[in-house]
C-alpha cells in the first residue's frame, strides 16, 4: 500500500509539472502528500492551491481536510466558514464545517449546522448520515435511529443502513436481530462492503456475549 501511495504521489508531482494551471491537479498533489503522511508539505500545497485558485471549492476542501488531519481544528473551522462565503451549492462545505466543530467538541453547534444544511439540501444523503453518526457518537442512539430512518429510500445508501444498524445494536440485546437483518440486507447487495462486514462482526460478538451470559446465569 505504501508503495502504491508513493507511486501515485510521483504521478501527482509529474502532473503538477505538466499542468501547473490546472486547479484539480494542485488539489490532487495536496491529497497525495497527505496520504503519504507528508503533512507539512500537504498543508503548504493546499494553501498554494487556494492562493492560485481561490474560486475552486476543492482547493478549500483539501485544505480543511489537511488541517483536520493535523489537529488544527479551529483553523479548519475558520477555513470552512470562509469557504461558505464562496461556495454553498451542495452541502459539502457545511459538512466540512460540522466535522471541524465536532472535532472541537462543539457538538451543539455541529448538530445545528447539520440540521440547517439538511433543511437547505434535503436530498443530500451524506449530511443525514453524518448527523446520525454524530448522534450515535454522543450515545443518543434512538435519536440517531430516528434521523437515519427518516432518510428517503431514493437517496439512502449502504452508509445510511450500516450506521442505522450500529445505532440499533447499541440500544440493547433485544434489538440485535433487527440490526443483523439490516446489515445482511446491505451485504446481500454488496458482499464485500467493509463497514457492513465490520458491523456484522460487532453484532455477532454481542450475540455471542448474550448467549454466554444466558448460559452462565442458568448454572
Amino acid at each position: 500500500m505504501a508503495g502504491e501511495i508513493l507511486a501515485a504521489l510521483a504521478v501527482a508531482w509529474e502532473a503538477m509539472e505538466r499542468f501547473p494551471e490546472n486547479a484539480y491537479v494542485s488539489v490532487d498533489l495536496a491529497k497525495m502528500l497527505m496520504m503519504a503522511n507528508r503533512l507539512p508539505e500537504a498543508e503548504q500545497a493546499a494553501f498554494e492551491s487556494i492562493e492560485r485558485f481561490p474560486n475552486n471549492a476543492a482547493s478549500w476542501g483539501i485544505l480543511g481536510a489537511v488541517l483536520r488531519r493535523t489537529g488544527q481544528y479551529a483553523k479548519a473551522e475558520e477555513i470552512c466558514r470562509k469557504a461558505l462565503t464562496r461556495f454553498n451549492t451542495d452541502g459539502r462545505q457545511r459538512m466540512y464545517l460540522a466535522q471541524a466543530l465536532v472535532l472541537q467538541g462543539k457538538i451543539g453547534e455541529a448538530e445545528a449546522e447539520l440540521w440547517s444544511a439538511i433543511n437547505e439540501f434535503p436530498d443530500v444523503v451524506f449530511l443525514r448520515n453524518f448527523l446520525g453518526a454524530v448522534l450515535a457518537r454522543e450515545r443518543r442512539f434512538s435519536e440517531s435511529e430516528e434521523v437515519l430512518r427518516a432518510v428517503p429510500p431514493r437517496i439512502g445508501n449502504s452508509v445510511t443502513r450500516v450506521t442505522l444498524a450500529g445505532s440499533i445494536r447499541r440500544q440493547g440485546h433485544h434489538r440485535l436481530a433487527e440490526a443483523l437483518s439490516i446489515v445482511e440486507e446491505v451485504l446481500g447487495g454488496e458482499p464485500d462492503e467493509p463497514h457492513a462486514l465490520a458491523e456484522k462482526a460487532k453484532i455477532l460478538e454481542a450475540m455471542g456475549d448474550r448467549k454466554s451470559t444466558r448460559l452462565n446465569s442458568s448454572h
